[in-house]
């Protein structure tokens, strides 16, 4: 989508996924309580720098939205 391409990050001529795409991959691709522990790393790194919006977004469209919540909501909480 374009939403998709507008968030991807070039870096040294590597194409990469954003930060919020990356946090909703890992819950998906890795699944179980690694997947949200390291989805939860990811955000906490980039804690300030990604767009809540869009990964709210995002994890809706994938039926992970109640996921991310409790991840952002604990670490709101910090």
């Amino acid at each position: 989508s374009k939403e998709l391409e507008d968030h991807i990050i070039e870096r040294g001529g590597v194409k990469v996924l954003s930060v919020e795409d990356y946090a909703v991959w890992l819950m998906l691709r890795v699944g179980g309580v690694l997947g949200l522990e390291l989805s939860a790393k990811v955000l906490y790194a980039n804690l300030g720098k990604f767009d809540e919006d869009y990964l709210r977004r995002r994890a809706e469209e994938y039926g992970v939205l109640e996921s991310v919540e409790e991840i952002l909501g604990n670490l709101v909480g910090d």
